[in-house]
């Protein structure tokens, strides 16, 4: 994993994306503490799906049980 500034970022975004698609994964900080990662957007979109569809699964078995939603951002995180 490449570490970098937000300096650094900012100066050779274009190149940093191109990093990216590559494959890398770079770390990003500010003044000495890690503030973002960029990683390939195909490596985001791997774990979100299943999380959408534990989410939608939970929700399914509620509905079924005639159990009231919890739309809190606690309960929608269960």
């Amino acid at each position: 994993m490449k570490h970098i500034t937000s300096t650094e970022a900012k100066r050779h975004f274009s190149k940093l994306l191109q990093a990216v698609v590559r494959g890398e994964q770079v770390q990003i900080s500010s003044r000495g503490r890690p503030v973002a990662m960029m990683l390939p957007a195909t490596r985001q979109r791997a774990g979100g799906h299943e999380a959408v569809a534990r989410l939608l699964a939970r929700l399914e078995a509620q509905a079924a049980d005639n159990r009231p939603f919890d739309w809190s951002r606690d309960g929608l995180y269960r």
